[in-house]
């Protein structure tokens, strides 16, 4: 009696792995008869903790707005006529690019997985804790005009760079905008 109602007040405080944990061990105790009391809160703790960790990165991995939140970096084909190079893509995976200040910038033909591996990267990301936002091009534009207003439409204003984006939309860059999303691009 008394232990369910520390199961309930765990979940009232908001710990359900804790709880989960303890129930495991109340169902089982011949399996946790030998453990000291530290080790058996140390289990608490710990389930407590995977717990949390675990819907920290469901949380990230939802609010990436992944187009395939099932994509895995274990799961990308390397077949010969994709070209893609297992080991950077691995490299990519640790996250060590986001530490050092650098993009990956994804290019190739229509069908080449581009989506798949950006959203493999973006849960890579997401399950080191970082926060992560999948973005196509069209709908950066659009923010970066929605945030910044400087969009100019007509032909042959000096200091515009004209974007044609992937939905065929005619856009042109003043050059703040171009200097940070175009430069950096060409540059890869």
């Amino acid at each position: 009696m008394i232990n369910l109602e520390t199961v309930k007040a765990l979940r009232a405080m908001k710990l359900p792995g804790m709880a989960a944990e303890l129930e495991s061990q109340l169902e089982n105790p011949q399996q946790y008869k030998g453990l000291s009391f530290e080790d058996r809160l140390g289990l608490l703790v710990d389930a407590e903790s995977i717990s949390r960790r675990n819907n920290t990165i469901k949380r990230r991995i939802k609010a990436a707005r992944l187009s395939e939140s099932q994509a895995s970096i274990e799961a990308i084909e390397y077949h010969e006529d994709r070209e893609l190079d297992k080991g950077l893509i691995i490299r990519l995976a640790t996250c060590s690019y986001i530490m050092e200040n650098h993009h990956v910038v994804l290019k190739g033909a229509t069908g080449a997985g581009k989506t798949y591996i950006a959203n493999a990267l973006g849960i890579a990301a997401c399950r080191k804790l970082y926060k992560v936002r999948y973005v196509r091009l069209p709908d950066l534009l659009n923010e970066i005009h929605r945030i910044q207003g400087d969009w100019h439409t007509g032909q042959g204003e000096e200091g515009v760079c004209k974007v044609r984006s992937p939905d065929h939309r005619r856009m042109a860059l003043k050059a703040p905008v171009r200097n940070r999303i175009v430069r950096p691009a060409r540059d890869y």
